[in-house]
């Protein structure tokens, strides 16, 4: 295995799940906000 792969794969794995989260979290925010 290249030695820059699993960094560059950690990075996209981190970036995948982070945006899953602030998707989640602005579903779960955005009703406090509206009312």
């Amino acid at each position: 295995m290249m030695p820059m792969a699993s960094p560059f794969y950690l990075l996209i794995g981190v970036g995948l799940i982070g945006i899953d989260v602030i998707s989640l979290a602005s579903k779960l925010i955005f009703p406090f906000i509206s009312t």
